[in-house]
């Protein structure tokens, strides 16, 4: 099911609706909405999509540069 929603969001970066800087929806929102977050959060740190700042959230990555 994380992964999942780590597609979702994924797709949503990609097409973006989720830009650099922009924060992806709040936990609880994912939460409520697709039953799962933190996990998925997880994955997409693991692939370099989003980076999570203590006391500040979690933001989508601006892409690397080639």
């Amino acid at each position: 099911m994380h992964r999942q929603l780590a597609d979702i969001i994924r797709a949503d970066i990609a097409a973006g609706r989720l830009k650099p800087g922009q924060a992806p929806p709040a936990e609880t929102r994912l939460m409520q909405q697709y039953e799962l977050g933190r996990q998925a959060r997880g994955v997409l740190r693991s692939e370099g999509l989003v980076v999570t700042l203590k006391r500040e959230g979690s933001y989508v990555r601006p892409p690397s540069s080639s």
